[in-house]
């Protein structure tokens, strides 16, 4: 197991491109699960497929860490992932597991000019624990998601945030944003997307805190619950 990027490592502005039928899966690492990018890294990928995520072969997925299951992005880095007509972009069935701090199932970023980019993509069934199932952004970075004009890979489902999970290391220890933790200044942008069937036993949903900053435009939110 790696200390950081169980997948990919990238520093000092290094550059990644992932493109049509790539996997980054089955890492594990302390930080960063499938990718970590500090100081001023750029990662594109166009990876993922339209399979339900269980039977997923391709994108980001089934990589572990303590923070930031699928990716942890810092210091200025940035990351893009597409989909296209034929299938979206996926980030899907990664765990965070600590309950000491935002974990960020799916992926974790945080500091000024650190940007996450989702374009036709899909989050899902993500696990965190206490913090962040789908997406954990603290400390001025920037999570986007959205979808682009005209058809994708299905048209109801062209972005989606959908079926991330929250849970606690002991059984009892709340968890907060099943979707999505906004917290110390962090900052989403999220239009157009499927946000359905995020769970958490306390916020199913998105949580914010000291600061943090949530643009909604014309999405659809259904089915988040608590159990």
């Amino acid at each position: 197991q790696s200390v950081s990027g169980g997948g990919i490592y990238c520093d000092n502005q290094g550059t990644v491109t992932r493109l049509c039928h790539a996997a980054i899966k089955n890492n594990h690492a302390t930080y960063g699960g499938g990718i970590y990018a500090d100081i001023q890294c750029d990662i594109q990928m166009n990876s993922g497929d339209s399979l339900p995520p269980l039977q997923a072969e391709f994108g980001v997925l089934r990589n572990t860490a303590e923070v930031g299951g699928g990716a942890l992005l810092l210091g200025g880095s940035q990351m893009e992932i597409k989909g296209s007509l034929e299938h979206p972009a996926s980030i899907v069935l990664n765990m965070a597991d600590t309950d000491e701090v935002e974990s960020g199932g799916g992926v974790y970023l945080a500091g000024q000019g650190t940007r996450f980019e989702a374009i036709n993509g899909r989050i899902e069934s993500n696990i965190g624990t206490f913090f962040g199932g789908g997406f954990s952004v603290q400390d001025q970075a920037v999570f986007v998601m959205r979808r682009l004009p005209g058809d994708c890979w299905d048209n109801e489902r062209c972005s989606s945030l959908s079926n991330n999970i929250l849970i606690s290391v002991d059984g009892d220890t709340e968890s907060y944003g099943g979707a999505g933790d906004l917290f110390e200044g962090g900052v989403a942008n999220i239009s157009q997307t499927r946000i359905d069937g995020n769970l958490g036993n306390s916020v199913s949903g998105f949580n914010l805190d000291a600061y943090a900053y949530l643009r909604l435009e014309s999405n659809l939110i259904i089915n988040n619950r608590h159990f």
